[in-house]
């Protein structure tokens, strides 16, 4: 299975770019920095297309945030495809 991870995905053009990812069968980690809320309604979404997504709090501004994020990503998934 392919995988991507979409930054800022819990709002707008991300939003709607995880849920286009997950139509097209991939796993996908859902990163948001305050939107929990709106990442797990995103999550939902995704799981209705694809199985194995994951969200991912990280400032991406903030490089301890980002280190921290791809490790959470290279435990879930085998590869990061996009």
């Amino acid at each position: 299975m392919k995988t991507a991870l979409v930054t800022g995905a819990s709002k707008g053009i991300g939003r709607a770019t995880a849920i286009t990812f997950a139509k097209e069968s991939y796993a996908v980690a859902i990163n948001y920095n305050s939107s929990e809320a709106e990442a797990e309604k995103v999550l939902e979404e995704c799981n209705k297309h694809s199985e194995g997504n994951i969200i991912v709090q990280a400032d991406v501004s903030q490089e301890k945030d980002v280190k921290s994020m791809i490790e959470k990503v290279k435990e879930s998934f085998d590869s990061l495809d996009v």
